[in-house]
């Protein structure tokens, strides 16, 4: 399965792609928006994380631009924001999480879940 993270925050990225990484995901960093947003139109993904606070281009903004697109990649959504109301997302994980709850027990218990949009 390939992922696309887009994060700015390099030590966030570093750690959630390393954790991908080690369950077994293909993994492709963006540190911005634009390069994200560029990943997402020319390369196959099976799901996005997408932070929504980027310096660049909003997260909503990029899910916005590819569904108006046809692209309809499930999305994970990270985000510090309190609400976020966004249905195209399948969950909305805060960005400030810890190392302890964003372990591999806790964020890839069910990976089927990600499996279930591959139709």
């Amino acid at each position: 399965m390939r992922l696309l993270l887009i994060e700015d925050d390099q030590d966030i990225a570093s750690f959630i792609t390393s954790g991908l990484k080690e369950s077994g995901y293909a993994v492709d960093p963006a540190l911005n928006g634009t390069d994200g947003q560029h990943m997402a139109f020319h390369e196959p993904y099976d799901v996005l994380i997408v932070d929504l606070m980027l310096p660049d281009i909003d997260g909503l903004d990029i899910i916005e631009n590819l569904r108006k697109s046809g692209i309809n990649t499930p999305v994970l959504i990270l985000s510090a924001k309190r609400n976020v109301d966004d249905s195209n997302a399948l969950f909305i994980l805060p960005s400030s999480v810890s190392r302890e709850i964003l372990s591999r027990e806790t964020l890839f218990v069910e990976p089927h879940v990600l499996d279930r949009h591959k139709e």
